[in-house]
């Protein structure tokens, strides 16, 4: 597998740099371009968001929030056009090569959850922000990415290093869900500088695990490296957290949850503490 499209949904006046910024440091490494795709909702859909005494008193009229919408979406536009030239970054495959690094944007109608999944499932890998609690697009194009496309997806933080690349973690306790994330991974994993496999927290006994993937890896001519923390009485998210901060990682690779999300909040779990708490950008498969 090799990745050529990154995708990079947006939707309202969400700031889209950090995002644009962190599909450009994997673009140009791995030969990719990205589709920036602009998601405009139904302006009829989205006031069914709205309370309805906002709506019977006739405060958000659908011919108004249409042209708000409108508006927010050239506006975007604008902002990633000027990127694009701060960044010297062109508009169209040159010469044809398919490993081209551009960008374009794309204008897309329709609801979050089905544009999400119909590109996602078209891209070799998609990024979304991270989820925070006040923020619903966030989580629901979280989910939609996580949980329908098929592919992998780079979760990116408000802050990113822009060596991505440098030193890939990836959380291995031998799972179905974390088989997965390294499958997805394996164009992440053989453009890395370096690469650690970290077995940490986990309630079964993992020993000999992270030595089992290395010599895996090896196979596909990549040089990894076992870290099996010591057994602290911490959490395993939290040792998880730990152990990237103490070898200064760029990326985390990792199975997501195999509940729902909602089921996911409730139990808590490895998957929440690592949304919350990671300092560098997560690349998830479920």
């Amino acid at each position: 597998m090799t990745v050529r499209t990154i995708a990079v949904p947006c939707y309202g006046s969400m700031d889209i740099e950090p995002m644009l910024d962190a599909g450009l440091h994997l673009a140009q490494p791995l030969g990719a371009h990205l589709e920036v795709i602009y998601i405009v909702p139904d302006a009829a859909a989205e006031l069914m968001m709205f309370p309805s005494s906002a709506l019977a008193a006739g405060l958000l009229p659908v011919d108004r929030l249409t042209r708000e919408l409108q508006d927010e979406a050239v506006r975007q536009r604008h902002h990633f056009e000027e990127w694009c030239r701060t960044n010297g970054v062109g508009g169209h495959p040159e010469g044809h090569r398919i490993d081209s690094v551009f960008a374009r944007w794309i204008d897309e109608e329709g609801t979050l959850e089905t544009v999400v999944m119909r590109r996602g499932r078209l891209a070799d890998l998609t990024l979304v922000r991270l989820p925070t609690p006040g923020d619903i697009g966030s989580s629901r194009c979280f989910d939609s990415a996580v949980i329908a496309t098929g592919r992998p997806v780079l979760v990116v933080p408000q802050r990113c290093p822009t060596d991505l690349l440098r030193t890939v973690a990836i959380a291995w306790d031998g799972s179905l869900e974390a088989t997965h994330a390294v499958a997805m991974g394996m164009p992440i994993l053989r453009a890395a500088a370096r690469v650690l496999v970290v077995t940490a927290g986990h309630p079964h006994d993992v020993s000999g695990l992270g030595i089992e993937l290395v010599d895996s890896l090896r196979w596909h001519g990549i040089e990894a490296e076992a870290i099996e923390p010591p057994v602290n009485g911490h959490g395993a998210g939290e040792t998880l957290i730990a152990t990237l901060r103490k070898h200064e990682a760029s990326m985390l690779v990792m199975g997501a949850f195999t509940h729902s999300r909602i089921r996911e909040t409730l139990i808590g779990g490895v998957t929440r503490h690592v949304l919350r708490h990671s300092p560098v950008p997560v690349l998830m498969a479920h």
